[in-house]
């Protein structure tokens, strides 16, 4: 999926029932988005994810942040450092 842009962490910005309707909505409105924006994989169960990870390019992520950006936290995917890294 070369040029569908960056992979962003997507994630409830609180842990209730309303967090959890948005990451929902969230993950079917990127199927019908369009512009090579998809799902790479979510975590929790499958009716019910807790956080999501897309790819998406930064014009497609801006447009979701605005619509979704009071409920959820869309932020660029970063790998994690391990603890011993200097």
């Amino acid at each position: 999926m070369t040029g569908a842009g960056e992979e962003y962490l997507v994630a409830p910005r609180a842990a209730t029932p309303d967090g959890a309707r948005a990451l929902h909505d969230f993950v079917r409105t990127v199927g019908s988005t369009g512009g090579g924006a998809a799902v790479v994989r979510t975590y929790g169960a499958e009716h019910a994810p807790v956080r999501a990870v897309v790819r998406m390019n930064v014009e497609i992520a801006e447009r979701l942040r605005q619509q979704f950006g009071h409920s959820l936290i869309i932020e660029p995917n970063a790998p994690l450092k391990p603890l011993n890294a200097s």
